[in-house]
């Protein structure tokens, strides 16, 4: 009976380690997926921040000379002198 009950405990442990191993393999699943999710949810808040390459956030303005032209305004503030040397050569 001694030896029975041995391989009854064996068989036991065995199962506890074959669910605890399931488990663990469920939650590191679990935490990965919850690791893509944040870095989605992380990519997609930086879209149409102040990046370089992000359109969405510039801000624009009409474009002197030009009717009904829109143009971004830093383009302009960064250098007028050459927006109105270029208008004046279209013309």
């Amino acid at each position: 009976m001694g030896s029975s009950e041995c391989t009854q405990n064996d068989m036991k442990n065995k199962e506890d380690s074959d669910s605890y191993a399931k488990a663990a393999k469920v939650a590191g699943a679990v935490a990965a997926g919850v690791g893509v999710l944040a870095g989605a949810v992380a990519l997609l808040s930086t879209v149409g921040s102040e990046q370089p390459g992000a359109t969405a956030a510039k801000k624009t303005m009409k474009a002197p000379g030009r009717q009904g032209t829109r143009m971004y305004r830093d383009d302009f503030e960064d250098n007028p002198k050459d927006y109105f040397r270029g208008l004046r050569n279209e013309k």
